[in-house]
């Protein structure tokens, strides 16, 4: 998918203030702030988060109402994220990771490598999919800002999903997420080689995969239990859904927004169990795992 490269000036910068906010002790979302908009609820909110009282943060921003309600959806989220230990440095460093092999997805296994290492799992699956939905719930009046609450939470939980599939050394490898790492190399012929299949001690393949029209993460409230490639797929589906609505990418997010957009390109007539295949194999090709 081919996306004009300008979306740096919108968001690297916004991330980079914010950053710099956290480590001088201002409102760490001073970047989003809209002057004189601010109600009693949002003004506590986010001193009750500069404060990392996130539960306070979370039911003062559950409180705000009218022209502030986007706003406060969009920073509810990021602060789910910050009580599950996912901080916007961490986003940016995944950004800003240097590819060892060229793949477009490094950002989303640099992000996977920082939670493989606490505690992934359902619950922080759920946490993470929770703000998710408030990001996806902003108005078609907030579009950019939808988009970009859309794009950190989608790409959290890609990861977190892909970090469940670290085995005891806490390391995101390709053996843990396929089930077959030496037959399902660059070149493989993925329609035929079921090594290429995700590996069933990381996902319950033994779900029915539906895949016209796919299943969407959206018609649920529920994220826990077994892992599904349903799962994996929307939520790759809805990263690449956040760069449609930004409208642009370019800069630290080219990469990402090229991993997301590729998927798109996957034969879905040929059934679910080769279409399962090619799609990890995707994920391989793109440099997800070690």
């Amino acid at each position: 998918m081919n996306r004009s490269k300008t979306l740096t000036p919108l968001f690297a910068p916004a991330l980079a203030l914010a950053l710099v906010a956290s480590t001088a002790g201002c409102n760490l979302f001073s970047f989003m702030d809209a002057p004189g908009n601010s109600d009693q609820y949002l003004s506590r909110a986010r001193a009750c988060f500069d404060a990392g009282d996130y539960e306070c943060a979370q039911e003062n921003y559950g409180k705000v109402s009218g022209d502030n309600l986007d706003q406060a959806k969009s920073e509810k989220a990021f602060a789910i994220l910050a009580e599950e230990g996912i901080e916007l440095g961490d986003f940016y460093s995944a950004l800003t990771a240097t590819s060892n092999n060229g793949g477009s997805g490094t950002a989303v296994n640099t992000l996977a490598e920082t939670l493989s290492a606490r505690s992934p799992g359902e619950a922080k699956r759920q946490a993470i999919f929770e703000a998710y939905i408030l990001a996806a719930s902003i108005s078609d009046a907030s579009t950019e800002l939808r988009g970009l609450t859309r794009l950190v939470t989608s790409m959290s939980l890609i990861a977190e999903m892909l970090a469940e599939g670290s085995g005891t050394d806490g390391v995101v490898n390709r053996a843990d997420l396929v089930s077959d790492e030496a037959a399902c190399v660059t070149g493989a012929i993925c329609a035929t080689e079921t090594g290429c299949g995700p590996n069933s001690s990381w996902i319950d393949t033994s779900t029915a995969d539906t895949l016209t029209p796919d299943w969407d993460l959206e018609g649920t409230t529920d994220l826990t239990g077994t892992l599904t490639i349903q799962m994996l797929r929307s939520g790759l589906a809805k990263l690449n859904q956040s760069f449609t609505e930004l409208g642009q990418a370019g800069g630290t997010t080219q990469d990402a927004s090229d991993f997301a957009g590729q998927f798109e390109g996957i034969d879905a007539t040929t059934g679910a169990a080769i279409y399962n295949q090619c799609y990890m194999q995707t994920l391989l090709d793109a440099g997800i795992g070690q």
